[in-house]
């Protein structure tokens, strides 16, 4: 009896946890950027999890002086090359709201949630109300900058826009960020802690 309750315990606790978030970063070392709004970064972003990701918050790297900053987030099939100055392509899956930090630091944002699919895809991030501070890219072989990876994402950066999919493109740019995703969460039906597409 001890160890039923026991053991109804554990998967209670596990199901108050419902999410488990991770992380990717890739540098918050700038070198370069834009101190007036409406800059827009683009990279790839590939899901290696079979069943897909949720994004649920960024971080941020911004310049200027301001209070609070506004993040739209868009997403196109595949890849965002051939597709940055041209708005047809994308599609807005999120905005949010962050409170300001210092320049290389990082500045959270609690983007709406949003998933993604297993799979390739361009994503776009426009700073709609601050600058955005980015490092320049360096390639994405040994000792390069534009390359990241882990268990359940891959980021190949990236360029930069000075406005929102039009004005001046300058290649290569390397987002400055941490993208925040839950990709294990407890399902009740089995007790065990699933992949979230499953759910």
């Amino acid at each position: 009896m001890r160890k039923t309750v026991f053991v109804l315990a554990i998967l209670a606790l596990a199901g108050l946890a419902t999410a488990q978030p991770l992380f990717i970063t890739t540098t918050f070392a700038s070198n370069n950027g834009r101190s007036t709004a409406g800059s827009t970064s683009m990279f790839d972003l590939t899901v290696l999890n079979p069943a897909g990701v949720k994004i649920v918050s960024l971080d941020v790297n911004i310049s200027g002086s301001l209070t609070t900053v506004t993040l739209d987030v868009y997403t196109t099939p595949m890849t965002y090359v051939g597709k940055e100055l041209t708005a047809s392509p994308w599609t807005k899956v999120a905005s949010g709201v962050g409170v300001a930090a210092a320049r290389d630091t990082p500045t959270p944002v609690n983007i709406s949630d949003f998933s993604l699919a297993a799979g390739a895809h361009g994503i776009a991030i426009h700073y709609a109300t601050s600058g955005n501070a980015y490092t320049n890219g360096t390639g994405t072989g040994p000792g390069g900058n534009q390359q990241y990876q882990n268990a359940d994402l891959k980021l190949d950066l990236g360029v930069a826009t000075a406005a929102l999919f039009s004005s001046t493109l300058f290649n290569p740019r390397v987002w400055n960020g941490t993208i925040s995703v839950v990709s294990g969460v407890f399902d009740p039906s089995t007790g065990r802690l699933g992949v979230y597409g499953e759910l």
